[in-house]
């Protein structure tokens, strides 16, 4: 009878072993894939947002078909990222649009705000936030 009950102690343990290394193991790997999707959304957000501040630079538009795929961003992030994360790439999208309506800058005054990093940077704090939301994962 003991060897009975000690046969089964241990198939018992084997098994909540077993158990919990996959669930364990599934858990990391959908971790793992959030945070992929995550950077993603976030790497094409930026290059997308750079490509249209730097035509903003020297283009003045009265149409937001340029924006378009900005604001489709912005809404995949409102779907799965943090309320932070959210407000950076809005942020983004606002500093976007008023350069647009700016007037055109010569080489000069882009030279100029080359050498002003924070007035031609306007993804930094976007990049600040995503690193901080993907390190708390």
């Amino acid at each position: 009878m003991a060897a009975i009950a000690g046969s089964s102690v241990g198939a018992v343990t084997t098994f909540a072993t077993t158990w919990l290394v996959q669930s364990n193991q599934l858990h990391s790997q959908q971790l793992g894939a959030e945070r992929a999707k995550r950077e993603m959304l976030y790497t094409d957000f930026i290059a997308e947002a750079a490509k249209r501040f730097t035509d903003s630079m020297s283009h003045q538009s009265e149409t937001p078909e340029m924006l378009v795929v900005l604001a489709a961003f912005i809404g995949q992030m409102r779907l799965f990222c943090s309320p932070e994360v959210v407000t950076a790439a809005e942020q983004v999208g606002h500093a976007i649009v008023d350069s647009y309506i700016a007037p055109n800058r010569s080489l000069k005054e882009l030279r100029d705000a080359f050498m002003d990093n924070a007035r031609l940077d306007p993804l930094g704090q976007f990049a600040a936030v995503c690193r901080k939301d993907l390190a708390s994962t």
